[in-house]
């Protein structure tokens, strides 16, 4: 009787280790390798919490963010949304989001130029 109390104690412990192996407990920093993808995973089990801001919103889903900017600049109105689809690199670009800016993540270079 107790053996089997051992064994099954260890199997639940087995068991619960190797299903949470399979989330991810941080943002990935690499692209997803290939054939990797899994649309039932949250990629950002790291979230942000905006508190002291406004202007901006980002949602969550699974495998990409959507950052809107409500007040892109000062007397912005509602056609002047504007906002940006984060894609985690190796998962598909969702649909649904046709003037969204596309971007993949993580961002490996980046280039700002100005002429002021």
């Amino acid at each position: 009787m107790r053996f089997w109390l051992i064994i099954s104690l260890m199997l639940s412990v087995w068991v619960s280790v190797t299903t949470a192996q399979d989330a991810p407990i941080t943002n990935p920093d690499t692209c997803l390798a290939e054939g990797a993808y899994d649309p039932n995973v949250d990629y950002f089990p790291e979230k942000v919490t905006l508190e002291y801001t406004t202007g901006f919103s980002v949602d969550y889903f699974n495998a990409y963010k959507v950052v809107t900017v409500t007040t892109p600049w000062n007397n912005a109105d509602a056609d002047d949304v504007v906002q940006y689809l984060l894609v985690q690199c190796g998962a598909p670009i969702p649909t649904g989001y046709d003037t969204a800016q596309v971007v993949s993540i993580p961002v490996t270079s980046a280039v700002s130029m100005s002429t002021t």
